[in-house]
């Protein structure tokens, strides 16, 4: 778990700015959240969709005065930043890449008392996507039961205990039902299929956006028969984020999904895997990697309900 007194740089996430006079019109033709319902005390989790309906990447996204930041996992944002960069020609707006110039920081409760010292008027947000703010620092919580935060300023905290255990970190995110896709997974699942729903990542009455047609048909006429579920084993060797999962069947193994993200934990010897597989999987069945016969994966219990 989470080293919970420190802060932890979250460097392998990455930053972008919209700003400019159509930044938020644009913003919502692109996502799946509702940008109008975001205000200066509150956060999302939303995603942007191909043309297909499948989740390019997962982000966070906040408004920093005039700005709107988006905060996700540095492989698969870029992708849609290229696809935000291609249709955005024709708008009025701005988008940079502010990951060098903005301090990212992970952290949980026992950790918020070291931040007086830097930000005297930043206040604790007690409720999921509660943002509080100074003039220097953004702070929002993530859901879960973990009380984790995310942590974004405009200076380098030089006073503060930091923690180098990324792991721990990406570990505590998919035992929370929340994934960033790796880059070889984007483009590959629907948002309902990461349980997106879930987490109020998608506005289902917003009006169009990029991929709506497809997300709107697998609420509405139950075309979407797969979903996200948190794995766990303790492995051999390290595994492999393209590697597929197999599922017991008498004595037959067949493919049953695959691998959205995946955290190797040095630290404990543990593998966490938030795998896409059949929506009516049994609590008590029986999986493994393909890669790895003789493996065994836990199914841990989802912190939010999907149906």
């Amino acid at each position: 778990m989470l080293a919970m007194a420190h802060l932890t740089p979250l460097s392998h996430f990455k930053i972008l700015k919209f700003t400019g006079p159509d930044a938020e019109s644009y913003l919502q033709g692109q996502i799946t959240n509702d940008t109008a319902q975001l205000q200066q005390d509150n956060a999302q989790l939303a995603c942007q969709c191909d043309a297909k309906g499948k989740v390019l990447s997962t982000f966070y996204l906040i408004r920093q005065k005039e700005a709107l930041l988006l905060i996700g996992l540095a492989e698969s944002l870029a992708l849609s930043e290229a696809a935000f960069k291609k249709f955005a020609v024709f708008s009025k707006l701005e988008i940079e890449d502010v990951s060098e110039q903005l301090h990212l920081y992970g952290l949980g409760k026992e950790a918020f008392s070291q931040l007086s010292t830097e930000f005297a008027d930043l206040q604790l947000p007690e409720s999921a996507f509660a943002k509080s703010q100074t003039s220097e620092a953004e702070l929002f919580k993530l859901p879960g039961n973990s009380e984790r935060f995310i942590l974004v300023s405009s200076k380098s905290l030089e006073n503060v205990e930091i923690s180098d255990n990324i792991e721990a970190w990406q570990c505590a995110g998919i035992q929370a039902g929340i994934t960033h896709l790796a880059e070889h997974a984007s483009a590959e699942y629907i948002p309902q299929m990461l349980n997106l729903q879930a987490l109020n990542a998608i506005s289902f009455t917003k009006g169009c956006y990029m991929g709506q047609e497809t997300v709107a048909r697998a609420k509405y006429l139950g075309k979407n028969k797969r979903a996200g579920f948190i794995l766990s084993g303790k492995l051999a060797v390290p595994a492999q984020v393209d590697d597929n999962i197999e599922m017991q069947l008498g004595e037959n193994w067949r493919r049953a999904g695959t691998i959205a993200s995946i955290v190797n934990s040095g630290q404990t010897g543990e593998t966490w895997i938030f795998a896409v597989l059949p929506n009516d999987l049994e609590a008590d069945a029986v999986l493994r990697l393909k890669s790895m016969p003789d493996s065994r994966l836990n199914i841990h219990p989802l912190p939010y309900s999907i149906e």
